[in-house]
């Protein structure tokens, strides 16, 4: 399946169920103001370009209020990234984290078949957590004939030391995250970070798909 934007990803996980930001897609910095009112402030504007490692670039960044909104889309629509011109913004809600999780599916060609990493070291590259924490990464290999148990889920949601609402919720989210991933014939589908906010709900803050 071929790499798609993050508004396309992030609209398959909700409509499977996935909580995800309110986000709106815009072309210019005018059309930027107008979704960040809609969404609400504080947002994060992103390119809307179907490659990773985006904020590396300075391609996401944050805005509080309208100028700032402004001044960032104007100085993102300017960019390419990894080569890429970019001429849509992604303009979504910024949630209040407090905690960031990373949980992946994808096709391991060595086992033939899919695995689940997940590590409670979310934000950040999984080859920078395998480099600082690899005592943090979960890898749990998927039979593709029986597909994912919801035991299953919910042992790798144990193993990231969560508990009670969070341990519901990352389970929830692993279990559904796979069957999107099988559904739509996926490579590779990542959350990262899972984002626990401080109200204690649990939304896919960026994905890879």
């Amino acid at each position: 399946m071929a790499r798609v934007l993050e508004s396309i990803g992030k609209g398959l996980l909700k409509k499977n169920g996935i909580s995800v930001p309110d986000f709106a897609i815009a072309d210019t910095p005018e059309r930027a103001c107008k979704a960040a009112d809609e969404v609400g402030y504080p947002v994060v504007l992103k390119a809307l370009v179907a490659v990773g490692k985006r904020g590396k670039a300075g391609a996401v960044k944050f805005a509080g209020n309208e100028e700032e909104t402004q001044q960032i889309a104007i100085e993102i629509l300017k960019m390419k990234v990894h080569n890429f011109p970019v001429e849509r913004l992604l303009v979504e809600k910024k949630l209040d984290i407090e905690q960031e999780l990373y949980v992946s599916v994808t096709y391991d060609s060595s086992q033939r078949k899919p695995v689940i990493i997940a590590s409670s070291k979310g934000g950040v590259d999984i080859e920078e957590i395998a480099n600082m924490y690899p005592n943090k990464i979960i890898k749990t290999p998927v039979d593709p004939i029986k597909g994912l148990y919801r035991y299953q889920a919910k042992e790798i949601a144990k193993a990231l030391g969560l508990n009670g609402k969070e341990l519901q919720q990352a389970s929830a989210v692993i279990w559904q995250l796979y069957q999107v991933f099988e559904r739509y014939d996926a490579t590779i589908l990542e959350i990262n970070p899972l984002a626990i906010t401080s109200d204690g709900e649990m939304a896919a803050a960026a994905i890879l798909m």
